[in-house]
């Protein structure tokens, strides 16, 4: 079928689907509000298309068609791409065509090879099976029945959500660097990828602009790459999240991370403008010659041919469903100079759980040229990040610090009726007195109840994670912790540690780490916040050993020293036990930091145990 035809074609089909009755060579005239009044004559020229001959006239049918549809104020969805040089749509194209228009998303069923744009119709009661497998103009009776089903289609239109602020992990800095017209620029590491920071790439002569949804990195020819911007604030170690701005690299939607006050792009999201050569420790970019940036401008919703050349191009968007990347390609034909096609990037959004992850040019065609793009080298397929996001996209940045540091909680369980506790009943256990009670924890108040009277689990195993510093310094400093003095004290049961911060310019640094045991679980120690109430150089001697160095936090409850003999010359015990819960209720340290704690800790410092 002749060029003019395919265009009637799709004019015909895509005013159907916005409920327009339609005939093979006429439209039916429909009344519109006054703010939108359609000339009779836009009518006149579609009965005309047909006779429309040579490449001049075949824009002017183009831009009729779009006219018309301006008019009647829908989505100017160019039909046309879907119709084969033989003047038919395949039924796979034709499902595709109508998800397109109702914001269908496709489905996947466990039928094999069932096209998932059809399966997404039957599931919204809107495909009929006596469709074949190519449709013609002739087939207008089925094809209005299937228009006058979308018409009435009365569900919900879905739409893919792009990345939540996920926390993600801890910023590294990378060994390697990133070289630009000689000029060396940091590059910083999480998740097996390596990044840049979006700050230098504006020295690299990167133009960013920021539009309403989106932000927009395009290499400005011929610019000198300037000097790398100062780190103010280190980004080692500091947790990292995914942004939630798109962001178009030329013709690439990257993903990319934030943090702090700074936003990093994957290095191979580059790869639109440049080669990338690696030798050792030095990553080398080579700006390339020919790029799809040359031809074609892609952003959200639409794909915009700049060149002055008729265009076919291939578009290629990745989802992510939580555990498997999935692409969707689909190819533009005829792309005419200065056009805009519309793009609909977000029909995979069966649940919260699928993500768009990004969008890029994987082929273009023209006349003189055949441009295959190696879309999947852009650093946009990166399953180990897609995988961190899947396991915490619920989390915000407080709820993935706390899972970081759990509070300590032992839960036992009554083992007959007493104090108000009913037998089976599971309770918190706070504290114990050795052999004869318990302190359960109830409503906020301490009840005191019989040594036998509850099962307690075993010990739990501890974590041997650690974190960075700055995570540490960064969680103390969100609970706005206030002490008398300079300095404060958090023993984490989880890992049995002990970590001492001083104020420095009213922020909490780490001052010191030390593994701790504290209490086993049928003699634990208390949680909660106390002071450092007073100092005991020793105790014990009368029971046979020297304990040294003690902070009395309250009761018999202390950080002290490991277990020493009587004449406090060699230890007897509990050095190797450090790390591991094996204490009667205190907080043993090694000899060396409980020395430095007893000098260092003064009265009256905020001590948490959680």
């Amino acid at each position: 079928m002749p060029k003019k035809k395919r265009i009637y074609l799709a004019g015909l089909l895509c005013l159907g689907l916005m409920g327009y009755t339609i005939e093979a060579k006429q439209v039916e005239k429909q009344e519109l509000n006054s703010e939108l009044q359609v000339e009779e004559e836009l009518y006149e020229q579609v009965e005309e298309l047909e006779e429309l001959e040579g490449q001049e006239e075949l824009e002017e049918a183009w831009q009729i068609d779009q006219k018309i549809q301006e008019a009647l104020n829908i989505e100017p969805i160019r039909f046309e791409s879907f119709i084969s040089q033989e003047g038919v749509i395949n039924q796979s194209d034709f499902a595709r065509m109508l998800c397109y228009t109702l914001r269908l998303s496709p489905l996947y069923t466990q039928v094999p090879d069932e096209d998932p744009y059809i399966a997404s119709l039957k599931k919204a009661g809107i495909w009929n099976d006596a469709i074949p497998q190519q449709l013609t103009e002739f087939d207008q009776d089925i094809i209005d029945q299937c228009i006058q089903m979308a018409k009435d289609y009365k569900g919900e239109s879905l739409s893919t959500s792009f990345f939540k602020p996920t926390p993600i992990g801890f910023m590294q800095k990378s060994t390697m660097r990133v070289k630009v017209n000689e000029q060396i620029y940091p590059m910083y590491y999480l998740s097996d990828v390596n990044y840049v920071r979006l700050s230098d790439l504006r020295q690299i002569g990167f133009e960013v602009t920021s539009y309403e949804d989106y932000m927009h990195l395009i290499l400005k020819e011929n610019t000198e790459a300037l000097p790398k911007v100062p780190e103010i604030k280190s980004l080692t170690n500091q947790v990292t999240t995914l942004h939630t701005e798109k962001i178009y690299i030329g013709n690439v939607l990257s993903y990319a991370l934030k943090c702090g006050d700074e936003v990093l792009i994957p290095l191979r999201g580059l790869s639109e403008y440049y080669d990338l050569s690696i030798e050792g420790e030095l990553c080398t970019l080579k700006e390339k010659y020919n790029r799809s940036t040359h031809y074609i401008e892609l952003a959200p919703g639409f794909v915009h041919n700049i060149s002055d050349e008729i265009i076919q191009v291939q578009i290629v968007s990745v989802f992510w469903n939580g555990k498997e990347i999935i692409e969707d390609q689909f190819t533009i034909q005829e792309l005419m100079p200065d056009e805009y096609y519309p793009l609909h990037e977000g029909l995979y959004a069966l649940n919260q759980e699928v993500v768009h992850a990004s969008t890029m040019v994987a082929e273009i065609q023209t006349d003189t040229i055949k441009m295959v793009v190696p879309y999947k080298s852009y650093g946009q397929h990166t399953e180990s990040l897609l995988k961190s996001y899947t396991r915490h996209q619920n989390e915000t940045l407080e709820t993935y610090m706390n899972k970081l540091f759990p509070e300590s909680k032992i839960i036992g369980t009554m083992k007959y009726d007493t104090k108000g506790f009913k037998k089976g009943e599971k309770v918190e256990v706070w504290a114990a007195e050795d052999g004869y009670y318990y302190y359960l924890l109830k409503e906020g108040k301490k009840i005191e109840v019989p040594w036998n009277s509850v099962s307690i689990p075993p010990n739990p195993t501890v974590c041997k994670e650690q974190v960075p510093n700055e995570v540490i310094e960064g969680y103390v400093n969100s609970k706005q912790v206030k002490s008398k003095t300079p300095y404060f004290i958090w023993t984490d049961l989880y890992r049995q540690r002990t970590y001492v911060f001083e104020n420095k310019g009213g922020s909490w640094k780490l001052l010191k780490s030390m593994p701790t045991s504290t209490g086993n679980n049928k003699t634990p120690t208390p949680t909660g916040e106390f002071e450092v109430q007073g100092y005991v150089p020793a105790f014990g001697m009368d029971k046979g050993y020297r304990c040294k160095n003690a902070l009395h936090l309250f009761g018999d409850y202390l950080y002290h020293s490991v277990m020493f003999d009587v004449g406090g010359r060699y230890v007897l015990g509990g050095q190797g036990q450090l790390g591991e819960r094996a204490s009667h209720g205190c907080l043993r340290l090694s000899p060396e930091n409980s020395e430095w704690l007893y000098q260092t800790i003064p009265l009256g410092t905020k001590v948490w145990i959680r």
